[in-house]
């Protein structure tokens, strides 16, 4: 009686431990899903309004502050590449993975490549970071560039 006890019990531990992971790895997925949309959004949008603030706002931009909105649009553009890299990075590591599950359930020859799916997880992460990274860099430099150059009374 014990022994049916602790294995019922096992079982219902097992399957709260997998529905809850299951919860988990949903939960995970949406949030890198809204991460890689925000920043392309946020990237595109942020080239957009430098440009807008360039022609209504301050089309004769004092020299000096040419650098940062130089800047500002390559770390745009690099956050927008490395967003868009990231999800070929992904990808490669979700086939990765798929042949990995494969190969185990269906007896394929063949070890599964780890060391390659664990080299296009971690440059999806490193990527990622790169991103947001670059994205920050680029908000910093376009708010430098766009005080150096609102207009003032004294102007």
């Amino acid at each position: 009686m014990n022994d049916r006890r602790s294995s019922e019990e096992g079982q219902l531990a097992g399957n709260v431990y997998r529905q809850h992971r299951e919860f988990l790895l949903r939960g995970l997925y949406e949030q890198a899903k809204s991460f890689d949309k925000g920043i392309l959004t946020l990237a595109s949008g942020a080239l957009a309004l430098s440009l807008v603030f360039i022609q209504r706002i301050a089309p004769d931009p004092k020299p000096w502050t040419l650098y940062f909105l130089l800047q500002s649009w390559l770390c745009f553009a690099a956050s927008i590449v490395s967003t868009l890299m990231s999800f070929l990075a992904s990808q490669a590591a979700h086939r990765n993975r798929i042949r990995e599950w494969d190969e185990s359930y269906d007896a394929f020859p063949g070890k599964p490549n780890i060391v390659e799916r664990k080299i296009a997880g971690a440059l999806t992460h490193w990527l990622n970071i790169a991103s947001a990274s670059l994205f920050l860099a680029g908000v910093v430099s376009l708010i430098v560039f766009a005080v150096g150059n609102v207009p003032t009374d004294s102007n």
